[in-house]
């Protein structure tokens, strides 16, 4: 299996760049510039180190609109990473993060943090194992005023975190991104059959330096088909 050990950039406007079964360790961070599309499949991330101010393991940045396909990975201990995926893109339509395996040491944070979207996408978060409920599991916080649909399904949760606050357990932690997101309203979240061993699936957040998140502003969420109401912490 190929091994990749240190820093990658991706700069290909209008192309589709590919990963499959290779491995991402040491200093192997990823991040992209410029891209149409960016495939991971089939391959495994551990022991990858943070660096300075570049603390995540995949970093698609600026506003580019870029489809994503993470699947089928193994995630394994990557120690001073905190977020494994920081996703400041606009992602298109069929982005799919699914069918892969988090260990509790993934990182130190959020698995995925998932910060834009195309207007109208629909984007995949399905089939996904995580050991624990770290921190939410992953974060939705699109910027601007984006209309898009998240599925959430059939993922599997094996344990809670160990960070002894209830408030913070769950799949889905929903948080503006900063003062960035005007309206999270046209949002829809739909999760279906996921395992999770405990009663709150999906909470809203914001600080005093994000939009304030508030019934009228926040995404609208089903759970195995029937609308919920989610408490919003600030």
């Amino acid at each position: 299996m190929a091994k990749f050990t240190n820093p990658i950039e991706i700069n290909a406007a209008g192309k589709k760049v590919v990963f499959d079964g290779v491995d991402f360790t040491e200093n192997a961070r990823i991040t992209v510039v410029n891209a149409s599309a960016v495939e991971i499949r089939n391959c495994r991330v551990y022991g990858v180190k943070a660096d300075g101010n570049n603390k995540y393991w995949l970093n698609i940045k600026g506003d580019i609109t870029t489809k994503l396909t993470v699947e089928r990975n193994f995630f394994g201990n990557n120690t001073s990473i905190y977020n494994l995926m920081e996703l400041t893109c606009k992602l298109m339509d069929g982005s799919s993060i699914s069918s892969n395996y988090f260990v509790d040491g993934a990182c130190t944070h959020n698995t995925i943090g998932m910060y834009g979207a195309d207007n109208g996408a629909t984007i995949n978060v399905n089939k996904n194992l995580f050991e624990t409920s770290k921190e939410g599991g992953f974060r939705a916080g699109m910027k601007g005023a984006a209309e898009c649909t998240i599925y959430v399904n059939n993922n599997k949760i094996n344990a809670k975190s160990a960070t002894g606050s209830e408030d913070w357990e769950g799949i889905l932690c929903i948080q503006p991104y900063g003062k960035v997101t005007t309206d999270m309203s046209n949002i829809t979240v739909r999760l279906n059959h996921n395992e999770i061993p405990t009663e709150q699936k999906v909470y809203g957040y914001s600080g005093k330096n994000d939009m304030p998140l508030t019934e009228e502003s926040r995404p609208v969420v089903f759970i195995d088909g029937k609308e919920v109401d989610y408490p919003i912490y600030h």
